[in-house]
């Protein structure tokens, strides 16, 4: 999970997106939207494939939920496309391929918790 939120030009940001390309599995990006198609950019410069698997979820697990996929090459103008501002996530990485089976509202069961005790 990462912040997307700070200049990626700046050098600090840009050694943290090369260290995060080489992170194998998926990427959450909070507040990035303004800096996705650097961000996506700086990533797939420092080598993350141009193919992954990306979303968007603007309003996430409500009823104005907006879900946009793609690649990482091609997210930032999908999102554009779409509209998809913020308040939204963004996901990079195999997980994405999950997305249908939370498609039409659906929800993943989660089991009660037993109180602690203590």
């Amino acid at each position: 999970m990462a912040s997307g939120h700070d200049d990626p030009a700046s050098p600090a940001a840009a050694a943290r997106w090369a260290a995060l390309a080489g992170v194998p599995g998926t990427l959450v990006l909070l507040m990035a939207m303004s800096n996705l198609r650097a961000i996506a950019g700086a990533l797939i410069a420092a080598g993350r494939s141009p193919n992954e698997s990306a979303a968007a979820i603007q309003w996430g697990s409500t009823d104005r939920e907006h879900r946009v996929t793609g690649t990482l090459t091609s997210i930032a103008s999908q999102c554009d496309e779409d509209g998809v501002r913020n308040p939204a996530v963004v996901v990079i990485g195999p997980v994405v391929a999950l997305a249908p089976l939370l498609s039409g509202g659906a929800t993943l069961a989660v089991p009660a918790m037993a109180p602690i005790q203590g």
